[in-house]
């Protein structure tokens, strides 16, 4: 999921640069269906949350400021499900409360300043560790940026989902099952070919 967004950036990019004596025609007509498939990913929030919080691509896939601002707005805002209520407390509870003389010889453990999901996503965006494994990542970082760690929990796993390959596979498994012997490969090959294009005929 991550990938689509700075992939369909890539594609129009390589197309936009491309200049060809014979196939002018072919480059234009590729760079109008990529928009017609694609172009709505850059407005759909799940898409640009799971680009902006893979380490490999962050906002890198972004040139003007303008766009980098309104992306970290849509970040910010399905960021806003994953911040406690104590997030945004008033300053008097931000200090630290003085111990009685009492438990004055325990050693008290310096508090934790509690950061704002905007804190964490500029901090998220400046920090050069990038790593190869995005779930990785935000496993080792949870600690540092919770709120964006609970986020990408959300945007960059793969739910498990029925596909239409698996209606191919039963559908090989009912013709086997049938008649095994009087199929040859190369007509069940034709015969799935058919079933799993079957629209496009």
């Amino acid at each position: 999921v991550s990938m689509c967004i700075p992939s369909y950036v890539g594609l129009k990019t390589h197309l936009s640069t491309t200049t060809t004596q014979y196939c002018s025609s072919l480059v234009a007509t590729l760079s109008l269906s990529l928009d017609k498939h694609l172009k709505d990913v850059l407005h759909n929030s799940i898409y640009v949350c799971a680009a902006v919080l893979d380490p490999r691509f962050k906002l890198t896939w972004c040139k003007a400021e303008s766009e980098m601002d309104t992306y970290k707005k849509i970040v910010l805002k399905d960021a806003e499900q994953f911040t406690p209520p104590h997030s945004h407390t008033s300053k008097a509870f931000d200090q630290p409360l003085t111990p009685s003389k009492l438990f004055s010889f325990l050693t008290t453990e310096p508090t934790k300043k509690i950061t704002t999901p905007m804190q964490e996503l500029e901090s998220y965006l400046k920090d050069e560790h990038s790593g190869d494994n995005p779930v990785e990542f935000w496993r080792i970082r949870s600690s540092i940026y919770p709120v964006l760690s609970n986020l990408s929990r959300c945007v960059l796993t793969i739910p498990v989902t029925h596909t239409p390959l698996q209606d191919v596979f039963d559908y090989a498994s009912k013709i086997i099952h049938t008649d095994p012997f009087h199929f040859l490969p190369e007509h069940l090959e034709t015969l799935l070919f058919l079933k799993a294009n079957s629209q496009l005929l």
